[in-house]
């Protein structure tokens, strides 16, 4: 039996497509839109959330939930 290198197994195929998701809206779990601003990755929407908390516009321990296309903001429950 011939054993494949692992960089030959680890390339994807040819026709493979990857695509990355995108979010047009984030909005606060309790209803209003926090953003709503042109279509964004999910790591732009962390360094928007990220410089969020560090104005202090968000509670540190803030972190987003996808839910269906769009992003909402949960804040950190106290144990």
């Amino acid at each position: 039996m011939r054993r494949t290198p692992v960089n030959e197994r680890a390339l994807p195929k040819e026709n493979t497509r990857m695509t990355t998701a995108t979010f047009r809206i984030i909005r606060h779990a309790d209803g209003p839109v926090f953003f709503d601003d042109r279509t964004i990755t999910l790591a732009e929407a962390q360094i928007i959330i990220n410089d969020a908390i560090a104005r202090g516009d968000l509670e540190v321990g803030s972190f987003l939930r996808i839910d269906d296309a769009e992003l909402v903001i949960e804040r950190e429950v106290a144990g």
